[in-house]
């Protein structure tokens, strides 16, 4: 559910209700953008935060694991930096009623890719542009910037997925 809290809390914990009662084997994930462990859990279904009401959303996307996971790739891992930021995320899981119902969320439509500051070109143009800042570059697509390039791309499994033109939608 899109931007799940700006809607009246009440309103939406019947709506949940609603849909869990007629559809019990439906899940829904509710997007709640807060930037600490605790944001995120206050919204999860019989949440520890707030014992007096409560949302009836299943899952909750966990929205603090985007930068922290960021961070942690792209740093240096000590004792209290890179993988070890996951680790102490991680640890503050006990703020969630159901654990295993928070979706692990590293990018969407509203953010940039996961590790990825400079996308593809292919991803939004026919004609591929090649630099050296762009980390999907190769020595090998630099020399050509053609469409053998694109035949060098797809030997390497890299650069965009070729339809086949088959009816089914499937990728060479």
């Amino acid at each position: 559910m899109d931007t799940h809290p700006y809607v009246f809390f009440d309103s939406m914990s019947e709506w949940c209700t609603d849909i869990n009662r007629e559809y019990p084997n439906f899940n829904i994930v509710g997007e709640c953008w807060y930037g600490t462990e605790a944001g995120s859990a206050y919204w999860q279904r019989n949440s520890i935060l707030d014992t007096s009401r409560n949302s009836h959303l299943k899952s909750v996307m966990d929205f603090p694991l985007q930068g922290i996971a960021r961070d942690a790739f792209t740093s240096q891992t000590d004792s209290w930096g890179g993988l070890n930021l996951i680790y102490d995320h991680l640890a503050l899981d006990f703020m969630f009623a159901d654990p295993m119902n928070v979706l692990n969320f590293l990018d969407n439509h509203d953010t940039d890719r996961f590790c990825c500051p400079n996308p593809p070109t292919w991803a939004f143009t026919n004609k591929p542009s090649h630099s050296i800042d762009n980390p999907w570059d190769s020595p090998n697509l630099l020399r050509d910037r053609n469409s053998n390039a694109r035949e060098q791309a797809k030997d390497r499994r890299i650069g965009p997925p070729r339809f086949s033109g088959r009816i089914s939608g499937r990728y060479d």
